[in-house]
């Protein structure tokens, strides 16, 4: 069974990001505006669209579709935020990267 902290970074964060990459293509940007986006190669890019993904983690679209678009627009803190709630609703792992209140 894993832990928190490996289903976090090995199924919930490359699928949504995953989904994300395929939603930003499927807007109309390129593999390789999507990879400066996100920060990763387009050969990274081509891997998440054209990949079946993590069948057992269930990931709102309205989040995935929340997250795309503040990559899309620059807001690389928003979308930290909604990536974190994601993780922490899929995982039940509090990050060092999720604040505290």
């Amino acid at each position: 069974m894993l832990t928190g902290y490996e289903k976090a970074y090995t199924e919930v964060i490359p699928e949504f990001r995953r989904l994300a990459a395929r939603l930003m293509v499927k807007d109309g940007m390129t593999q390789q505006e999507v990879a400066a986006k996100l920060a990763i190669t387009q050969a990274a890019v081509s891997k998440h669209i054209h990949s079946k993904g993590h069948s057992s983690v269930r990931l709102s679209t309205r989040a995935v579709s929340e997250y795309a678009s503040a990559i899309k627009s620059g807001r690389r803190e928003e979308a930290r935020k909604i990536m974190c709630g994601v993780c922490l609703e899929n995982t039940k792992f509090d990050c060092a990267f999720t604040p505290r209140a």
